[in-house]
């Protein structure tokens, strides 16, 4: 009988022994998956946007070497990224928004590659719609970060602003002093905000200039800022007010002010006022960061409209 009980009690033990190893097993199991789900996701993302910029590259090469006829700008494999911010701290989430910019223009070739056949007069590609998971915040000087904070990765062996690579215009202390007094306008975590690449013929960008300030800056009264060179903020009415756009471009002259000499140019006045003129090139390159509407974006009006995804146009 007592033998019994041993065997009893020594089945038992052995039971709960390997209860507990299996249990650490699923638990070490779990963790390793949990773990690489963690690579794979930027893996995922970072091989996305490498065929995104090698497809942009190959399709400007095919159009310089005279295989414009052959070449669909279907070819540029671009999707759009649906992206929802999870953070609330405010300055991870304009990182956040401020490396979608940088992801964008710099998948494009940073505005300095030809993307157009003969007979293409204008190019729109979609390449972030950002939601926020919280809807209560009012997030003030982004355009003073875009001036300020640095790019992830080094541009000839040094870090440079957002702004200073995507207008290619280095800002002077002096206008990142008055955006500091200036930037009072805010980001609204209740809306849903959009990075646009937008690439324009400048014999096509008059007659479709309207169409561009109307769906970005046409409801904006006297509060829209050359903040500085190739750098337009759009906002709703005026100071404390949230931002529906802001246009970043590599343009060598706004409004035929040389970009360069001026330092705040043009602060109070209105898009139509002048526009950013390219030099020596017959296309210009705009990154636009805007308020998220479809109906806008169907304003823009261009051949091509990349990055539609499956219909989250709301």
């Amino acid at each position: 009988m007592k033998f019994k009980r041993f065997i009893s009690s020594s089945d038992g033990q052995m039971t709960m022994d390997v209860l507990k190893t299996l249990i650490i097993g699923v638990i070490i199991l779990l963790l390793l998956i949990g773990f690489v789900m963690m690579l794979r996701n930027p893996t995922d993302n970072l091989l996305a946007q490498n065929k995104c910029h090698a497809s942009v590259l190959t399709h400007a090469k095919l159009v310089n070497i005279g295989l414009a006829d052959n070449v669909d700008n279907a070819n540029i494999e671009c999707p759009t990224r649906y992206i929802t911010l999870e953070e609330r701290d405010q300055k991870k989430l304009m990182r956040q928004i401020a490396d979608e910019m940088y992801l964008c223009w710099n998948n494009f070739g940073e505005g300095k590659v030809k993307l157009f056949k003969a007979t293409d007069e204008k190019f729109c590609a979609v390449c972030s719609v950002i939601d926020f998971e919280k809807k209560d915040l009012q997030i003030p000087g982004f355009t003073s970060f875009l001036q300020q904070e640095k790019i992830p990765v080094k541009i000839e062996g040094k870090r440079i602003s957002y702004s200073d690579y995507i207008t290619g215009v280095q800002t002077s202390p002096q206008v990142i002093d008055q955006t500091k007094v200036a930037d009072i306008n805010y980001l609204d975590s209740s809306l849903k905000y959009a990075v646009l690449f937008t690439y324009y013929k400048e014999s096509y960008w008059s007659k479709v200039k309207s169409a561009v300030w109307g769906a970005f800056i046409g409801v904006v009264t006297t509060a829209t800022i050359f903040v500085a060179a190739g750098f337009i903020i759009g906002v709703t009415g005026g100071a404390g007010t949230p931002i529906v756009a802001i246009v970043l471009s590599n343009a060598a002259y706004i409004g035929g002010t040389a970009a360069g000499a001026a330092v705040g140019a043009g602060v109070g006045a209105s898009a139509s006022d002048g526009e950013a003129l390219s030099h020596g090139a017959d296309w210009q390159a705009r990154l636009i960061f805007t308020k998220w509407q479809g109906e806008d974006i169907a304003k823009l009006e261009c051949n091509s409209l990349q990055g539609k995804g499956e219909g989250k146009y709301d």
